[in-house]
């Protein structure tokens, strides 16, 4: 039977926050049992319930599965080439993606959330081959590049907070002008938008699956703007 989102606990959010301050094996082998009933099952039963709602809001391009490798990630760290040898993530990611059968390259819904605050927005990550070439596409286009254009800056006016990708690359790649009106996108490898906020007083509660729709709803245009350009 599917679990009943009912909110993450204080015990949960207690466990992140610890996390960040001991992140050791030994900590997290001691909470092991809050971070399993109060992190991963609550967030499990949240990808289904804001799934749906997504779904429902945004159209039938929404796509999740409450599993690592699909809607929700590894909380231990890959360190074999990191210098930083910290062996956990102190926080709990999900995605809802669209458009492409590998979830870690498509356009996405993201959320995260630490002992601290959350995120919440959508983009897309590591653009390469032909996803990156329709994206740049896209961008130089006159119609579909002044489209992302301007969602991006209603974006900007409407949450002034938002944290948009900065450019990757110094240059304009070729064979794009350098004076391209739209160079900084064009210098992007990945394109995403969020916004950080407390936690909300919902968040030990079920109401927080609407709160945290409420929270990704503003980016479904740069959601559908990736789905339309870059996916297919």
């Amino acid at each position: 039977m599917a679990e009943t989102f009912t909110g993450f606990p204080p015990s949960g959010i207690a466990f992140l926050g610890g996390l960040a301050a001991d992140n050791t094996k030994a900590y997290f082998d001691g909470n092991r049992d809050t971070y399993a009933d109060d992190v991963a099952a609550p967030l499990r039963a949240l990808v289904v319930a804001v799934g749906q709602r997504l779904r429902e809001g945004t159209g039938r391009d929404v796509c999740f599965e409450p599993t690592v490798g699909k809607s929700l990630f590894r909380i231990n760290r890959d360190t074999r080439f990191s210098a930083d040898k910290t062996p956990y993530h102190p926080w709990v990611d999900a995605i809802w993606w669209a458009g492409l059968h590998d979830a870690r390259r498509a356009p996405a819904f993201i959320f995260r959330l630490s002992g601290g605050s959350l995120i919440a927005g959508a983009g897309i990550t590591g653009l390469r081959d032909t996803h990156l070439d329709r994206y740049r596409t896209a961008v130089a286009g006159d119609s579909s590049g002044r489209a992302l254009h301007a969602l991006l800056n209603e974006l900007s006016a409407t949450l002034p907070d938002v944290e948009i990708t900065e450019p990757a690359r110094k240059r304009v790649p070729a064979p794009y002008p350098q004076d391209h009106p739209r160079r900084d996108l064009l210098r992007c490898d990945s394109l995403h938008a969020s916004v950080q906020r407390p936690h909300p007083p919902t968040l030990a509660s079920p109401e927080f699956a609407d709160t945290l729709t409420g929270l990704l709803t503003p980016f479904a245009q740069l959601h559908r703007w990736l789905v339309d350009h870059v996916t297919t």
